[in-house]
């Protein structure tokens, strides 16, 4: 490192207490670090906020980035995904979760109506970005209907690939606790061994394992047609 223009002045002797216990004021690089007390809330009005992305754009910089942890869908319209073109973003993919509207309004309690999600593809297929959907089954009070229903949307979406997941109970979610209330999780089940594609709940209308099965077959149908 360059030596500074203008050095610091020594510590004084009295910074260090020399009492057992104590941090002393002086700790090597290794052993520093920062707490950050700043600990608000954002406080944030969703009626009036908007995002501005214009500075990249401004400044010329030539920059690509995607969106791959799955957008929320009711939050994108036409403007918003210019800017992101823009600005140098190339693919998103969108958390549609559900195809069917009943499941979206009374059992994931999401603010989305398909008919927003076949206009977001449409725009963003428009300004050539590529697009990818997220889709989850098998939440407690999902009729198989209703899971058919998901395949069926997924299959006439036109998006560039679809990933389909299974509803996972993660210790301290509201998902583990409406599941263990109504003893839809096994007793004594692992939950090191959860995976997003592997059925761990079990309801008066579908089993775990039958899930699996279906997930793959859709997952399946949706590779071929990507290849086709």
């Amino acid at each position: 490192l360059p030596r500074p223009a203008d050095p610091a002045p020594a510590l004084p002797a009295s910074v260090e207490v020399g009492v057992d216990g104590v941090v002393p004021f002086r700790v090597p690089n290794a052993d520093f670090y920062r707490i950050d007390t700043a600990l608000v809330v954002p406080q944030v009005d969703a009626a009036s906020w908007r995002l501005r992305i214009h500075g990249m754009v401004e400044r010329g910089l030539d920059l690509a980035w995607a969106a791959p942890n799955g957008l929320a869908t009711y939050t994108l319209d036409g403007d918003l995904l210019a800017a992101m073109k823009a600005s140098g973003c190339y693919r998103l993919h969108l958390a549609v979760e559900s195809g069917d509207p009943d499941v979206l309004r009374d059992i994931i309690h999401k603010p989305l109506r398909l008919e927003m999600v076949t206009e977001v593809v449409s725009a963003a297929k428009r300004l050539g970005l590529a697009v990818d959907a997220f889709f989850v089954v098998g939440f407690p009070g999902e009729t198989l209907d209703q899971i058919q229903r998901t395949f069926a949307f997924a299959r006439k979406l036109d998006v560039d690939s679809v990933s389909l997941f299974i509803a996972t109970p993660y210790p301290g979610t509201e998902l583990e606790t409406i599941c263990r209330a109504e003893g839809y999780l096994m007793p004594d089940m692992p939950f090191d061994s959860l995976r997003v594609r592997r059925g761990s709940i079990t309801t008066p209308e579908f089993v775990g394992a039958d899930l699996e099965r279906m997930v793959a077959r859709e997952l399946l149908w949706s590779k071929l047609r990507q290849a086709a």
